[in-house]
């Protein structure tokens, strides 16, 4: 059962609110988490009032001084992500969730994300969830909830892929519309109905 590196204490999906929930797994001392974790402290009361979590997960017994930290020894958590499940040494991930209930539904892993303030780009996505309708153009964000199965176009490079009714809308896997440094960042609409 996962717990809070900190203090030991038991963590529960239920205590975190609905919506998105933002999980990187890396080490506490790596370079990696404590720039992102520098960079939630300026952004986490935004994501607060968004009912968006972030949290940072590892599967070594290490000392750390904040609560955002998860022990995940048995990997339980972060297997949710078949990407991360995959890794025999737990990588440095981000995987998006969304949380309903008690549910904690798997929607995307990005692998070795580069240094850029992914909890800044976190807050746009958690904005994004909150609309409903394309922009004047006809398309989607990072973040927003796709609005029926079928496939779907990234404008930026053609790439097509089929989503499933009220799954989060992803990174384009192909060009990395989304992305702080992608074609689009996180404010950009890139995703259209075929």
């Amino acid at each position: 059962m996962a717990k809070y590196l900190q203090n030991q204490a038991s963590f529960q999906i239920s205590n975190l609110p609905d919506g998105l929930v933002f999980l990187f797994t890396a080490k506490p001392d790596s370079k990696f988490a404590l720039q992102q974790l520098a960079n939630l402290q300026e952004v986490k009361s935004q994501l607060e009032n968004l009912n968006a979590s972030v949290l940072f997960a590892t599967d070594e017994e290490m000392a750390c001084e904040t609560l955002d930290y998860v022990l995940d020894d048995t990997r339980e958590l972060v297997n949710l992500s078949p990407v991360v499940a995959g890794q025999k040494t737990l990588g440095t991930n981000f995987v998006v969730f969304k949380k309903t209930g008690e549910n904690l539904e798997y929607q995307e892993t990005k692998e070795s994300p580069d240094n850029s303030n992914w909890p800044e780009a976190f807050v746009t996505v958690a904005e994004n969830y909150k609309v409903k309708e394309p922009n004047d153009d006809n398309y989607y964000k990072w973040g927003q909830l796709v609005p029926e199965t079928c496939e779907y176009l990234c404008i930026d490079c053609g790439f097509i892929i089929e989503f499933k009714e009220g799954q989060v809308f992803p990174i384009c896997e192909v060009c990395f519309s989304g992305e702080p440094t992608g074609p689009q960042g996180p404010d950009g609409a890139y995703w259209e109905k075929v």
